[in-house]
């Protein structure tokens, strides 16, 4: 790390603060503008997690701000991956677009680790299947409820390869590391990506 930012590759990228994060105003009508800071920290998260996203090293992704990221099943929206078809794709010139929320990261106060957090989260959504050699849109590992966990326990695979995971994580004691310190009102925003 310098003084600066972080050195990322051969370039140097800047730490995202959420002085960062533009406010309403710098929309104007639109509803997306460009965001060249977390396009640089997406191509970072790439290159350092080269295994896991090998298949992303030469994938036109575009980075987006969004004006307001909603709510989807009662929960806050942080940021989406969509696969960039028919005209977007021809007007964008890529075969991804991730949006992150302005309003909901700034009311956060989102730190550069959790915007990392979040874009290694929405880079996860783009799969690659070997045997076709195609690109797609990937759901999440898991879904639960932590209420259901509590009443019934692991009690579907999906569930318990989550609680083993989890599990093996706190053997690298994560408890005491930053990731797992809450920040300034993010438990209080329940996320959905």
């Amino acid at each position: 790390t310098t003084q600066r930012g972080i050195q990322c590759g051969t370039m140097e990228r800047k730490i995202i603060t959420i002085n960062d994060i533009p406010s309403k105003e710098m929309f104007g009508d639109r509803d997306f503008i460009k965001a060249p800071d977390l396009y640089a920290l997406c191509m970072d998260l790439i290159n350092k997690h080269e295994t896991q996203f090998s298949h992303l090293v030469n994938v036109a992704i575009e980075v987006l701000w969004k004006k307001v990221g909603g709510k989807s099943k009662g929960r806050v929206t942080l940021g989406k991956t969509q696969a960039a078809t028919g005209l977007v794709g021809y007007f964008s010139e890529c075969a991804f677009v991730i949006w992150i929320a302005a309003d909901h990261c700034q009311e956060a106060s989102f730190s550069d680790q959790q915007f990392q957090a979040l874009l290694f989260h929405e880079l996860c959504h783009i799969s690659y299947d070997p045997e076709d050699g195609k690109l797609s849109l990937q759901g999440h590992d898991f879904e639960g409820f932590v209420s259901e966990l509590r009443a019934y326990g692991a009690w579907d695979l999906t569930l318990k390869t989550m609680v083993s995971q989890a599990q093996q994580l706190s053997l690298f004691k994560l408890e005491e590391s930053n990731y797992a310190r809450p920040q300034a009102g993010v438990d209080a925003l329940p996320a959905n990506c």
